[in-house]
């Protein structure tokens, strides 16, 4: 069953029960930073199959849920909290909206990697600037006259960013808080844990026992860390080391530090493995397709969109489709230096891959 509790031009709040009768604990679980304002989203799926009723919170996309207030969702959930076992659950921006509303609600939050882009507190350190004012109340200020629910804050503290918000925001908000260093998890340690198989079991244990488990990751079950890992070879100049954490985060899906690696090297003609033997996952593929999206709006001859649309394909390793494109315009327009030039850097690159079969 699905019931829209409250809907703005702001945020939509919708609450998913998993089972015909009511589970005795409902999660309060919040998108990230491009989550809009959709009635399903982060961690929705998750409990329902585990039997779990959950409230999804969606935001106006890079709105940072400033248009929602505290009392506001309260007054919004109060109808399906009522006397039950109520958790508050998200990862990076949805990772502060769950320590934010915990707050108000007197309820524990379970946490990955927050922080809030738009809050003054750590503007020293996010290196790209957004539109949303802040109009929260900074969490240390609500927690003054609240009383606070034990909360589970998992962060990488190498992470530059998330180390400050813990340490400038969570840790004055929240001195009781099961604080937990995942070393190499990276931004959004959820994912670590996920690919490590310990996410599921750590969620669990906090609302079914109140305690968090002990574990380890292993960063080389991570896409994103192999990925790192990789761009940071590549660019030391360890060709054969820097395609083996690329290959390693490919096996996984890639990200998009493995997949430009990867590309780069099939361009250089000097990868060993053809890429045609993994699947990108789609998200990988939609953001390089973005950036050169943005990058065709600043072109305006056919020449220059489709040379675009070509390094594109190129960059999420469909060489096929690139060598295509470079051969149909190389027909339209035979005399073009860089059209030919095109067609014959692809062609090698084909060349190259066949080899590898």
């Amino acid at each position: 069953m699905q019931v829209t509790l409250r809907s703005t031009d702001d945020f939509i709040i919708t609450y998913h029960q998993a089972n015909e009768g009511r589970s005795e604990s409902v999660v309060i679980t919040f998108g990230q930073i491009n989550s809009g304002l959709n009635d399903s989203g982060f961690g929705t799926q998750f409990f329902k199959k585990q039997g779990i009723d959950s409230i999804y919170v969606g935001q106006r996309g890079k709105s940072f849920y400033q248009g929602l207030s505290g009392e506001a969702l309260v007054d919004a959930v109060s109808s399906v909290t009522k006397g039950r076992k109520v958790f508050t659950y998200g990862s990076s921006l949805g990772g502060y909206a769950a320590l934010y509303y915990a707050l108000y609600l007197d309820c524990p939050a379970i946490s990955f990697s927050p922080r809030c882009s738009v809050d003054p507190a750590i503007a020293d350190v996010i290196d790209r600037k957004y539109r949303e004012p802040f109009a929260h109340i900074p969490l240390e200020e609500v927690a003054q006259s609240r009383t606070k629910q034990p909360s589970f804050v998992a962060y990488d503290p190498e992470v530059q960013i998330d180390q400050a918000y813990v340490e400038r925001r969570v840790e004055k908000a929240f001195p009781q808080a099961n604080l937990i260093k995942v070393h190499n998890g990276l931004h959004g340690v959820g994912r670590a844990m996920s690919y490590s198989g310990v996410l599921k079991q750590f969620i669990l244990s906090i609302i079914h026992t109140g305690e968090a488990i002990s574990f380890e990751i292993d960063p080389l079950m991570d896409p994103r860390y192999t990925g790192e890992q990789a761009l940071k070879e590549y660019n030391a100049g360890n060709i054969k080391e820097a395609q083996d954490f690329a290959e390693r985060s490919l096996r996984i899906g890639g990200d998009e530090n493995s997949v430009f690696v990867i590309s780069r090297l099939c361009e250089r003609r000097l990868t060993t493995i053809n890429p045609r033997n993994y699947k990108l996952d789609p998200t990988i593929r939609r953001y390089f397709l973005r950036q050169h999206a943005k990058k065709s709006s600043k072109l305006n001859s056919e020449i220059e969109l489709t040379l675009n649309l070509i390094d594109a394909k190129c960059r999420i390793l469909n060489f096929e489709a690139a060598h295509d494109l470079a051969y149909f315009l190389s027909v339209k327009h035979p005399d073009d230096e860089t059209v030919k030039s095109k067609l014959s850097r692809v062609r090698k690159i084909i060349r190259h891959l066949e080899a590898l079969s």
